[in-house]
């Protein structure tokens, strides 16, 4: 049997016990499925949709292309990795992994220096962490700028892993290299 096949079949088997869960258990089921709503409509969305709608403005406005190709002018190298990488720590993901996919595709970024950048960028959000962590949920206010810190610490020490991991190649691009 292909592996496709038997990842197809362990996919279905894990769906189907999920089902199985959620017939056996509605309550819990509805209760978790209300409480993950009420969280991303009252936390999430709050926290980053500001951000999302300010960066949407921001870059449709042109006002990172002129900061960045200013700034790459002035010093000769490629610096439109600045903008993916504050925001994606400061909100990150969704946001990090949308600004360094945009960044590649507007040929800011090479892919290899997107893929490379996402490992940054694309993390729990600081904010959300300071804001309903730290303090909604822990009531210590005084951690907030333990997550500031927390966060980008562990995003860049990811970083620091993936540069001693072999590139990681999609498997279409892997059959036409090897005909």
């Amino acid at each position: 049997m292909k592996s496709h096949h038997l990842r197809k079949y362990f996919f279905s088997l894990i769906l189907f016990l999920f089902l199985l869960l959620i017939l056996l258990f509605p309550a819990q089921a509805r209760n978790g499925a209300s409480s993950g709503l009420l969280l991303w409509f009252n936390v999430l969305l709050p926290t980053l949709l500001p951000f999302m709608i300010l960066s949407a403005i921001i870059q449709n406005l042109g006002i990172v292309d002129c900061i960045c190709s200013r700034l790459s002018a002035r010093t000769g190298k490629n610096l439109y990795f600045l903008y993916p990488l504050t925001l994606g720590l400061l909100s990150g993901l969704p946001l990090g992994a949308k600004l360094c996919s945009e960044a590649v595709r507007a040929g800011q970024l090479k892919p290899k220096q997107g893929q490379f950048l996402l490992t940054i960028c694309n993390n729990s959000s600081a904010m959300f962490l300071m804001g309903f962590v730290a303090e909604n949920q822990l009531q210590q206010p005084n951690l907030m700028f333990h997550f500031l810190l927390l966060v980008p610490l562990a995003s860049f020490l990811s970083a620091l892993i993936t540069l001693f991991l072999p590139p990681a190649i999609p498997k279409n691009i892997r059959r036409n290299q090897s005909t």
